[in-house]
């Protein structure tokens, strides 16, 4: 039966493993990296062509879609496709916010956490709706754990602190720590 897996160099340098034993880190030199950060929203979420963004402005002053077809020189079916995918922008729009937030909030995502945060955040959003079902309420949970975003995630993943980074290194001199500590 095959034993653990060995943990990422990454998350044992964000536990604080590297400081208490440097050859571990050192024995893993040629690991690879991880690319970086997990990067921006999917590019579907961000699709709002120049033409639909003037609409959403005249659909948002209660314009008809004759008022919007003649002001934008378009034909009157595309304007009403225009009015259809109104919803579509601006569910986009709030999946945009909540992957941000996420982003902001769990640093340590890599560009290979990026289908399981689109999952959360389609949840998430479905949980603002109050449209959730059991199942899916479980599966939320268990993806904000597997992601990082509650303390025994957290705790499963080695990071020591919400914002992801490590302490200050210790200073070689303890004077130095000592002053620090009582003079800030």
């Amino acid at each position: 039966m095959a034993g653990r897996l060995p943990k990422p160099t990454e998350l044992l340098l964000l536990s604080g493993a590297g400081r208490k034993n440097p050859k571990r880190i050192k024995a893993r030199a040629g690991e690879p990296q991880s690319p970086g950060p997990i990067g921006d929203a999917p590019a579907k979420w961000m699709t709002m062509t120049p033409l639909a963004q003037q609409a959403e402005m005249l659909f948002a002053e209660d314009k008809s879609l004759n008022e919007v077809a003649a002001a934008l020189h378009i034909a009157w079916e595309e304007a009403r496709d225009l009015r259809d995918r109104r919803s579509h922008y601006q569910e986009w729009s709030k999946l945009r916010a909540i992957w941000d937030n996420c982003t902001a909030m769990w640093t340590w995502l890599s560009p290979a956490d990026r289908d399981a945060l689109e999952g959360y955040c389609r949840l998430k959003l479905k949980e603002d709706k109050d449209d959730l079902s059991g199942a899916e309420l479980t599966a939320l949970m268990r993806a904000r754990t597997e992601l990082g975003g509650t303390g025994s995630g957290r705790a499963r993943l080695g990071i020591r602190n919400n914002a992801g980074a490590t302490s200050a290194p210790k200073s070689a001199d303890p004077r130095a720590a000592f002053l620090a500590r009582k003079f800030g």
